[in-house]
């Protein structure tokens, strides 16, 4: 089975969310993280593939996305991790930092990156 995560953090640097209009910014977050998950559900299910998909929301300011990612695939006993990256370089990478980087660096499941097109 295929288990598809989004996992919003608070309103922050790491949002690929823009906001337009007078919606909340966590409304317009939640709005775009369901958007994604039912999106990624219809490519698996035309596929025939089985999938559930879970928005995850970090709450606890001690916990990283990365953290998230990887407590998700040890409850769903993942065989694989399959993460998009971004492709930043030079000082937004060193702003930002790399969810995926620090996956690689931690999680006891294999990972496979694919990059955003």
């Amino acid at each position: 089975m295929l288990h598809i995560v989004y996992v919003m953090e608070g309103f922050g640097i790491n949002s690929e969310v823009e906001f337009q209009g007078p919606e909340e910014p966590e409304n317009a977050q939640e709005k775009y993280g369901l958007g994604m998950l039912e999106n990624a559900r219809g490519s698996a299910l035309a596929e025939g593939v089985a999938v559930d998909s879970k928005l995850f929301q970090i709450d606890n300011l001690g916990l990283r996305i990365a953290d998230a990612i990887i407590q998700e695939a040890i409850i769903w006993s993942a065989d694989l991790i399959v993460l998009g990256t971004h492709g930043r370089s030079g000082l937004s990478h060193l702003l930002v930092g790399s969810v995926a980087e620090d996956i690689l660096r931690v999680s006891p499941v294999p990972i496979l990156l694919v990059r955003r097109k």
